[in-house]
């Protein structure tokens, strides 16, 4: 062992070479096809292309051209765009000084084009605005050959052919070539939403795949013309738009309703600066925003444009500058989930058209023929009384199929007597119950005397109930389908949080207080916060130099593991984490609670209940999703019905 450590002291330090330099900083600035065509379209972008064309063979493992009309590069400039850390995109300060704080655009390093040039074999083409002709140059295994004159009238055309073939380490990690061909997908897909002005095309081999031309009108049109060429317009219609400054900061996009996601992340679009990034923190950041409204192996659809002071972000924190390091994130984190946050509250009890769409789908594809009255087992001269008593049949079990009102004209609460339906404020319309209380009052209600001239309500009429889980309602022209015990596990929660809203959670008062082991470190940076729980029912106390008393819990929390419940606290506060964190988490519990205090599926309910919880939905925030993300009703409009009947 002695003798090893002997023989490394006595190596020498030396200076690597040049094409060593090169490959090393390659494999960290350039992993794969993909990342070297984005280094290459940022180029094209800063050099103000307004049309950008992507040419593959073999997922770019082969061949890839990245062919643009910016302004190009100068003859005399051609061998040095070729030179590691040579560029014209940082400027000097007053001083002299390289300013890194203030970047205005895409690549600053000066190292892609060398980092590329190195491992492959590159032909790079350019004609500048200024000049007569074009100029090629070519790089063959990280050498430069001569610059030769060419045919190309405008901007720049780079060639990369046998990427990574002087590079075998890195050349054996490449995906199949359908993985890397959806990784530059994905590349241009993330850059043009952040440059509508500029046209995108993506070519594989001869055959174009992608293709976004240049967005027209105002700034906002372009951008929403360009995220509907990208996701499409299934998103655009069940989204919700964001807005939000504080201090010198902004938030802006579009984000999907909750009822609408996805089981991954590839379709969360974050920028900041105009510059995509997929960043760790944004992307928590973005599941504590929708925590109250979908389930952990669901991930929402957005698109967020976060604008602040250069000098509050750090851009230069990793060779890809796919991460970033913000001055101060827990401002950052609060804007977002602020502003995501408002905008699911103005939902009210929208739910996602995909949903009506998919219902629609599975009805028409099932062979929905009518059966034989008579089973095959029955005598023929049996056949006219079966088919005279199916129906007496079917009503008489015990647990019918459709449970029908007695009168066909929906029952309704004393305070709608009268009301003119189109006009009513819906936010005081029901008494609200009290948190605890899962059924709903059925007394002193009015029977319409007609269906004629019915103002109906968002939500409709309560017409049934089907195996006692799910409320058949009817408006003016639809048809909706309510989850029973979804719809009211939103409400329960809503509930909840109007509590904590209202002046906090009242406490309840634990018979034998929880005594809770920290370490001391954490004691003493909790001991200055635990006013911060006293609105969110938590009364502590320090016991000791590292244990704390728990005195009293909100109800819904009895049963909930209150120790490891303090200790995450104490963690997040060390983390520097503010009282958010502990909302979050109170939040999730909030949902455990409101699922086992919600109408349980399977319960049968009046008519009264069911208008009741129909008219609670119309004053719910986010009522048309439960708090794991699923819809709490279907909408079938009567268009949708008659075409499911061949009517249409």
């Amino acid at each position: 062992m002695n003798q090893d450590i002997k023989q490394s002291v006595q190596k020498k330090i030396r200076i690597l070479p040049d094409h060593i330099i090169n490959q090393i900083a390659a494999g960290e600035v350039v992993e794969r096809p993909a990342g070297a065509i984005k280094e290459l379209i940022e180029n094209a972008i800063d050099a103000d292309a307004r049309r950008i064309t992507v040419t593959l063979y073999n997922g770019g493992k082969t061949a890839f051209i990245v062919h643009d009309d910016g302004t190009g590069i100068p003859h005399s400039d051609l061998t040095m765009a070729l030179t590691r850390h040579a560029t014209s995109k940082i400027s000097d300060d007053d001083t002299g000084q390289a300013d890194l704080v203030n970047l205005e655009y895409f690549g600053f390093r000066g190292e892609a084009l060398a980092c590329i040039a190195s491992v492959g074999d590159m032909t790079l083409t350019s004609y500048h605005h200024t000049g007569d002709t074009a100029f090629s140059i070519q790089t063959l295994s990280g050498h430069l050959q001569n610059i030769t004159p060419a045919a190309l009238d405008k901007g720049t055309r780079i060639e990369v052919k046998n990427l990574f073939h002087n590079v075998p380490a890195r050349l054996k990690f490449l995906k199949s070539d359908k993985s890397e061909y959806l990784a530059v997908v994905d590349v241009i897909k993330r850059l043009s939403i952040a440059n509508p002005d500029v046209g995108f095309k993506l070519m594989e081999s001869e055959k174009t795949v992608l293709n976004y031309n240049p967005a027209v009108g105002d700034f906002f049109d372009k951008r929403i013309s360009r995220i509907a060429d990208v996701l499409g317009n299934d998103f655009t219609k069940n989204s919700f738009g964001i807005s939000l400054s504080r201090d010198d900061m902004n938030i802006g996009g579009l984000c999907s309703i909750p009822t609408f996601h996805r089981t991954n992340g590839l379709q969360q679009f974050l920028y900041v600066n105009g510059r995509s990034v997929k960043d760790k923190v944004l992307t928590g950041v973005l599941r504590a925003a929708y925590s109250e409204h979908l389930a952990r192996d669901k991930f929402p659809v957005c698109v967020l444009f976060l604008e602040l002071p250069h000098h509050l972000v750090d851009v230069n924190v990793h060779p890809t500058k796919a991460e970033v390091r913000f001055q101060n994130a827990e401002s950052v984190r609060s804007l977002i989930i602020r502003a995501i946050r408002d905008g699911i509250s103005t939902l009210g009890h929208q739910t996602s058209s995909y949903n009506t769409h998919r219902a629609v789908d599975v009805l028409s594809k099932n062979n929905l023929s009518v059966p034989p009255i008579a089973s095959v087992h029955q005598k023929e001269s049996h056949t006219q009384s079966n088919a005279n008593n199916y129906f007496l049949r079917e009503q008489s079990r015990n647990s019918p199929a459709l449970v029908m009102p007695q009168n066909i004209q929906s029952k309704l609460p004393l305070s709608y007597q009268g009301a003119n339906y189109k006009s009513m404020n819906y936010k005081n319309a029901s008494a609200q119950s009290d948190i605890n209380t899962p059924i709903y009052n059925t007394e002193n209600t009015h029977i319409p005397d007609t269906d004629n001239d019915m103002i109906y309500p968002p939500m409709g009429f309560a017409k049934g109930q089907i195996h006692n889980t799910y409320i058949i309602a009817q408006t003016e022209n639809d048809m909706i389908i309510v989850d029973q015990h979804a719809a009211h596990e939103r409400i329960i929660l809503e509930r909840v949080k109007d509590s904590l809203k209202q002046g906090g959670l009242k406490p309840h008062s634990l018979l034998v207080p929880e005594i809770v082991t920290l370490p001391a470190d954490s004691v003493f940076i909790l001991s200055d916060r635990l006013s911060e729980l006293l609105p969110f029912g938590l009364e502590c106390e320090l016991f000791g130099t590292n244990q704390i008393l728990v005195r009293s819990v909100p109800v819904f929390l009895l049963k909930s593991d209150i120790k490891q419940l303090i200790r995450d606290i104490a963690d997040d506060f060390a983390d520097g984490r503010d009282a958010d964190s502990l909302s979050e988490k109170i939040n999730l519990i909030c949902a455990t609670f409101a699922c086992h205090h919600s109408i349980r599926a399977g319960r049968r309910l009046s008519t009264d209940e069911m208008n009741h919880l129909l008219r609670d939905m119309e004053n719910t925030p986010a009522s048309g999703q439960c708090n794991h993300g699923r819809p709490t009703y279907i909408r079938l409009g009567k268009n949708d019905i008659e075409k499911l009947f061949g009517r249409k």
